[in-house]
Formats: C-alpha cells, structure tokens, sequence
C-alpha cells in the first residue's frame, strides 16, 4: 500500500501531461511526440524522486536539530531563509484546501490561523488554481512535487505552442520552452503562487493568438480557462503585472489582425468568462485584502510619504550609482555572479526577492543580443518581446528619476516589492526573442554585422560588470563559465546550421539552467515525511476527546502554522495576508508587531486565555507558574495546560454584557458560562444546544471580517461587538437552536458567475452558429 501511495503523484502525473498533449493534438496545435518526451525526461530528472519514490520536495532542512520542529530557520549559507515560506505558510494552506475539499465542504474559512482568517480568499492558499486544484487528491507533501511536475509541463506546452503560433520551427520553440520553462523565475519560485502567475501567463498569450485569429469555440473555452487561473493564481502583485502584459500583446496582435470587430467581441467574452471563473476567489480576495496586516504596513508607509517623510536621498558619485543598479541587473544577467540566492549566500542586500529569478540563461542572452542587432524584416510580435524584456530590465535596474514618478500611481505605489518581479517579462521576453533568433540562424541567417552587434553589446556588458565588481564580490569562476558559453554559442552561431549544431545549442542552454536551477527544491531520504513530534500528538490525542482549544508556542520552540497540520489550532500566525485587528490585540505578547511571523515572549497575560489558549508548549528548560500546570514533558518540550481558558465559542448571561457596550472577553469570570453542547460541526459552522429562561449571549475569539452570520432557531441574532474584532450576538430567552456559519456574499456572487459563465458556454455550444465567433 505504501509503495502504492509513493507512485500515485507520479502515475497521476503522467496521465495529466498525458491527457493535456492529447487535447492539443485534438483542438490546438500539436505536441509532436519527441518534444513531449524530452519535457518529461527533464521534469522526471528533476522530480522523479518525489513523485514516484515518496521523497519529500520541502526544504526540511531549514528546521533546526534540537527536535523536529524546533528552532529558527538557518541562515548559514546552508539554505535561503526565504523557501522557509514553503514550510510555514504554503505547504499548511495547501493542507487545509485539500482538507476541506476531500471533506466535502467549500474552502471557505481557516479555524487553524490565530483566531481565524478567510481561507478561499486567501490569495496565497490558492483555492482555485487549477494545478493546486488537481493535487488536492494528495496529501503533503506528495502534492507539492506533483503541482511543481504539472506547472512545469503547462508552461513548457504554452511557450511552445505560442512559439509554433507564431511561426517557429520545432527546434527553436523548443529552446524558447527550455529557456523560460527551466529558467530562473520558474526555479526559484516554483513552490509559490507565483510560479502559477508565470505558468498561466504564456497560456494566456497562446489564447489570445488563437481567439483573435481562429476563434473556434475551443479557442475560447482555452483563453478564458487560462484568463481565469491566471486571475486566481494568488500573487496580486504580479498578476498585475502579468494582466498588463497580457493586455499588451492583445492589443499588438489585434493591431496586426486584417478585422477587429470580430476578436473584439471574442476577446470581450473571453474576459468576462475568465473573470467569472475565478470570481469566488477573487471577489473575497478583494474584500478580505484591505483587512490584512500587508495591507496595514503599506498604508502607513504611503502615509510617511505623503507627510513628506520619505528617506533621505544622498548624493553618489557616477561610481556609487553605477554599483547600486549593478546589484539589481547583475543577478537577473548572470544568476551566480553574486553569490548562490539558493544556498543563501549572495553578497550584499536581502535575497527575499530572490534576485536570480530573471535569469533565462546564458545562451539565450546571447541568442537574444544578436537578435536586438539582427537586419531584415522581424517576425510579428517579435518586436513586442524584445520590447516587454527591456521594459522589465528597466524596471528591475530602478535608474535614478524612476521610482519617484512611479510611486505617484495609486495601484503601484502599494505594492510591497516595487517592480522587482517584474523580472517574469525579461524572463519570457528574452527567452522568445531568443527562439526567434534561433529560428533565424536556423533558416540560414549567419546574422551578418548583427553577429558583432551582438559581442559587443555582451563586451559592453562584462566590462561594466568590470567597472563596479571590485565592489560586488564578483565571482569570477561563474563568470568564466558564463564567457565559455558566450564563445562557444558564437561559434555556432558563425557556422551553418545543422540538426546536430541545432540540438548542441540546445544542450547547453538545458544543461546550464538543469545544473544552475535543478536542486532548488531540498530532497529527503525515501519515505521522509512531515515529521510529527510527540508534543503535538499529546496535543492531538486531546483533542479527540476535548472541546475545540487553541494552542500556543514560547519563542521559537513551534514555528508558527506548522501544528495546522497536524490538526491544531494555534494561536499564532504566518502569514502577510493575517487580519489586522486580531493582530494587535496580541500586543502585550508579541515583541514585534511588524514581523509577518508571531513570536511570543511570555505566557502569562490574561488576553492568551481569554482567546481560548487551553495548551502551552515551552522549550526545555522553561516553567510556568500557576494558574499554568505542566501535563507533559519530553526532551522535545513540556505541554502546560491552563483549566480556566475560556472556550473559543460559549454563552453568557446578557446582564454581563452593559447594553451598547463592547464585550471584553478578559474581564470574563469562567464561572459564569453556561453549559450547552457546543460542536464545531466544521471549521465554518459550529452549532450549539442550549434553553436558557433568561436573555443570554453567544460570545467567541473567533475573527469576524463582516460575513459570520448568527442564526436563532433559523433566525438571524442581533449582533454583540467583541474586542472590536470577534463574532458575537445576543439570545432571547427560550432559543434552543444557536448556528455560527460563516458565508461571503462575495462568495455566493462568484458562484452566481461561474454558473453564468457556464451557461454562456453551454449556449454555445448547443448553437455554434448563433454567435458570430
């Protein structure tokens, strides 16, 4: 049976990929059999592994020795604190989407995040994107390598297609596939949202080649599919910047089209199906953002900057200049120029933003640098990708002027990472005005004076890196490297082509993106799982028998959303998208609110208790006091348990409640509950039993945004304010039924969407003559 669960991604994988080339063979552009194999081959090297022998794709690594969850993340050049991210945020998120669905309920609310948080509109647990979508069948961390195996095929047939599209030959898609499929963007963020903006971006170009110039019903049913993953990929940020591309490349191909009515109003139903598709999660996403903690920490920032009180900007000589816009170009032209960003040792500012992540290999720089210079007529929207990876290189270099004028524009000044991410358009640009230069020389063109264009735009690049790298820590061996490949990529370029110099310029371009790019994901022994310690199957094993508790953790002794999977509630949170207002209710507790992980650093104030923090787990060596008792003790740790926590959800007699004040759960005396069957029926409903002759309350720590709706004998409650933040409501005498269900209308209106969409579709379907398409 083990062995069965082991081969199950990787058989569920190949039939996937499978299906998907049988679909283009049937209504799109085919996947001629040898390209299909030479993409599985190299997702199989790079994942087979994981989805065929049970080994774990999680970067475990980076949890500390002194137990299995003990500890803070490593920073000692033996991992990148960043991919900590996939442990302590996607991988729970991910857990508790297929929770849900396997159960049979709509993903609609996370009970194991602090005091709660919306999970469908969540953007980062990615609910509705399809690749998370179909891995939902598997636990983690099965699913992990499975929907990395599926989005690096998406986006290997997309690239490829839209180069076929687009009149490449065979050879020269393939290397605009290998390029951006295998380069740094997708590599680096691979386990993130972000690699689903970049996987749905190509097929959104693909789409829209199809919608305007064919328009078949399956062009459409295609563009909208891929507009609405896009739309509910989970990275605000840079859907906005894919949206806008996107936007751009339909408007140069409608321009070259001989009729626009006609894709016009293709291409309008096309965007008003996709928004319909993803509109569940979209439109909570919308609602639940300006709520978050990210959110709270740009507003303020904007609001320094409007009070005029933006960092000051000291004067630098052309050097100093030169130096701080080498340190953003640098990484995304030669990834390891500056240190390893995988291993955590690059030189110099954060690596949060992983600033190799632009990198789409040497070789296809060069292909591309010959392809800037090259004569004669250029294909159609090739201009458009030479154009969109200079934008993006512009962007990312920040020059001097640039960012203040960009800061002025509402939507862009708020987002956290100003344009660095942007580097997925230098990526993609680069990688298809590379299969164009390719498809050139491939046709016959030896490139001509473009040939020494080209090396000396590349000399004029390695001598800049010269000029500013005794500041840098340059490493010259990866540089070496780099100029090896320039040399021999020229080489061929001055001869004529041949199937075999072909497939050579190929294999360099793979094997460097394959070795640079391919151990990104941490691999474990076989059948290496999500280690479970002992506190915390103590803890499971009471909560079998226990009303619904939170827990808590002190320092760093539980890193934050980890114990969500092994079923817990715990009190603290990792996540940028965390409401905001529970947030600071945990000031007396927190050391830093602005940390996007809590850390706690005491136990002993009253609002823990009164938030329904019935367990404490303490490192070794660490002791509570009364009223907190010790129930459990390993090497791992001690469990206290504190009898007199409040529940999460309970009634109250009104009379403690002053009529039109706020409920303070912290002046709450336990002895005052009232008994009644309180069960969480799910972690959006719970249902309580109770008859009272007198007025009460139903009174929680649950997180309200504005869509928990209280139900009396089927009859909506009046309402009762919590700390500002938490799901109340007031019972007359004599209520037996008492329901907390908690459902967004934004919610109801995007399924209300989604069946419209669908029934546009089936409308189509059944009359494909009625619509002009």
């Amino acid at each position: 049976m083990s062995l069965l669960l082991d081969l199950s991604p990787g058989l569920g994988f190949v039939l996937i990929a499978s299906g998907i080339a049988r679909i283009f063979r049937s209504y799109f552009d085919t996947i001629p059999l040898r390209v299909f194999a030479f993409c599985l081959v190299l997702i199989l090297l790079r994942f087979g592994p994981e989805l065929f022998a049970g080994r774990n794709p999680l970067p475990l690594q980076l949890i500390a020795d002194t137990w299995p969850y003990a500890g803070s993340v490593r920073t000692d050049g033996r991992g990148n604190s960043v991919q900590a991210d996939l442990l302590f945020e996607v991988a729970p998120l991910r857990d508790l989407v297929a929770e849900e669905i396997r159960g049979g309920r709509w993903p609609l609310w996370n009970c194991r995040f602090g005091t709660g948080m919306p999970l469908l509109g969540n953007p980062q647990a990615q609910v509705l994107e399809p690749t998370a979508l179909v891995s939902v069948l598997w636990d983690a961390p099965r699913n992990v390598g499975l929907t990395a195996s599926l989005r690096l095929f998406l986006v290997f047939v997309f690239v490829f297609a839209v180069g076929r599209r687009l009149g490449l030959g065979i050879l020269a898609s393939t290397f605009g596939a290998v390029a951006y499929s295998f380069g740094g963007y997708l590599s680096l963020w691979l386990g993130w949202p972000l690699a689903a903006v970049a996987v749905w971006t190509p097929g959104v170009l693909y789409g829209l080649l199809l919608t305007i110039d064919r328009g078949h019903l399956s062009d459409i049913v295609l563009a909208s599919f891929c507009g609405g993953a896009l739309l509910a990929s989970g990275h605000p940020e840079t859907i906005l910047y894919s949206a806008l591309g996107c936007a751009a490349f339909g408007f140069c191909r409608l321009a070259l089209a001989k009729s626009r009515k006609l894709p016009l109003c293709r291409l309008a139903l096309v965007g008003g199906l996709a928004f319909a598709l993803a509109s569940p999660a979209l439109l909570t996403s919308i609602e639940l953002l300006p709520q978050t903690f990210r959110h709270e920490l740009l507003s303020r920032r904007n609001q320094r900057l409007e009070m005029g009180h933006a960092p000051r900007v000291v004067s630098r000589s052309l050097r100093e200049s030169a130096t701080l816009t080498a340190r953003q170009v640098i990484p995304v032209i030669s990834a390891k120029a500056l240190g390893s960003d995988r291993t955590g040792t690059f030189v110099g500012a954060s690596i949060g933003d992983r600033p190799g992540s632009g990198f789409p290999g040497t070789v296809a720089i060069v292909l591309a640098a010959c392809g800037w210079f090259a004569s004669g007529r250029r294909r159609p929207l090739e201009a458009y990708f030479l154009a969109i990876a200079l934008v993006a290189l512009a962007l990312v270099a920040k020059p001097p002027g640039l960012p203040p004028g960009f800061a002025e524009i509402p939507i862009l000044s708020s987002l956290p990472n100003q344009w660095s991410r942007a580097v997925l358009w230098f990526n993609l640009g680069i990688a298809m005005t590379a299969a164009f230069s390719f498809d050139r020389w491939w046709r016959g063109d030896r490139f001509g004076l473009s040939k020494g264009a080209g090396a000396a735009a590349l000399a004029l690049l390695f001598g800049s890196l010269a000029f500013v790298g005794p500041g840098l820590g340059l490493d010259g061996r990866w540089l070496t490297v780099q100029a090896l490949l320039v040399a021999l990529t020229a080489v061929f370029l001055a001869s004529s082509p041949s199937s075999t110099k072909g497939g050579a310029l190929l294999t360099l371009a793979t094997l460097e993106l394959v070795l640079l790019f391919g151990g990104d994901f941490s691999r474990m022994p076989t059948g290496q799982h999500l280690p479970t310690p002992g506190l915390l199957a103590e803890l499971n094993q009471r909560a079998v028998h226990e009303a619904p508790f939170r827990i808590a953790a002190l320092g760093e002794v539980l890193p934050p959303n980890l114990a969500s999977l092994a079923g817990l509630n715990d009190l603290r949170v990792s996540d940028p998208a965390r409401p905001w207002a529970p947030h600071q209710i945990l000031r007396p507790v927190i050391a830093d609110l602005r940390r996007v992980g809590d850390r706690f650093e005491r136990a002993d104030a009253p609002v823990l208790q009164s938030l329904g923090v019935r367990y404490w787990i303490v490192p070794p060596g660490k002791r509570l006091r009364a009223p907190w008792k010790r129930v459990y003790r390993s090497r791992e740790g001690s469990i206290y348990e504190h009898l007199d926590a409040l529940p999460i959800v309970f009634i109250l007699p009104l009379e403690d409640i002053s009529e039109g004040e706020e409920a303070d759960l912290s002046s709450i005396e336990p002895g005052r509950i009232q008994d009644a069957a309180t069960l969480g029926l799910a972690s959006d409903h719970w249902a309580l039993s109770a008859s009272s002759s007198e007025a009460t309350a139903i009174l929680t720590s649950i997180y309200d945004d504005g869509n928990w709706h209280v139900l009396l004998d089927g009859v909506a409650g009046a309402r009762v304010k919590i700390h500002g933040s938490f799901v109340g409501a007031k019972v007359p005498p004599g209520v037996r039924r008492l329901n907390l269900l908690y459902r967004p209308p934004a919610f109801v209106l995007g399924v209300a969407f989604i069946a419209s969409a669908l029934a546009v579709l089936a409308a189509v379907l059944c009359r494909p003559r009625a619509l002009p398409l």
